[in-house]
């Protein structure tokens, strides 16, 4: 007997306390797999591109501990520079280290 679960929910990426993508995600349980979908990812993927990165690191760059200071700056100059990680490649690493499947579309 295979079990199913499906669950849905929309929310906004904000940046700079603005609305710039709504997100549909969902997830669900199928044979014991559970999997995430996100739905629309192509604008999570621009909400949460260079600008936001900038915008996140310049925050915590402003509140980490000070032996953190040159690496969230390094970190800071490559995101500047459209080079390195964006905050969707955070979020998709999130997923990947915690071993979730996670599905873009």
């Amino acid at each position: 007997m295979a079990l199913e679960y499906r669950a849905s929910t929309t929310f906004s990426c904000l940046s700079a306390n603005r609305c710039v993508a709504k997100v549909v995600t969902s997830a669900g349980i199928s044979n014991g797999q559970f999997c995430f979908v996100l739905r629309n990812s192509d604008n999570a993927r621009d909400a949460l591109g260079y600008a936001e990165t900038v915008r996140q690191l310049t925050d915590r760059l402003a509140h980490c501990h000070p032996t953190n200071r040159q690496r969230v700056g390094a970190d800071l100059d490559r995101a500047r520079a459209g080079e390195g990680s964006t905050a969707f490649d955070w979020l998709v690493d999130t997923f990947k280290f915690r071993g979730l499947r996670l599905e873009l579309q």
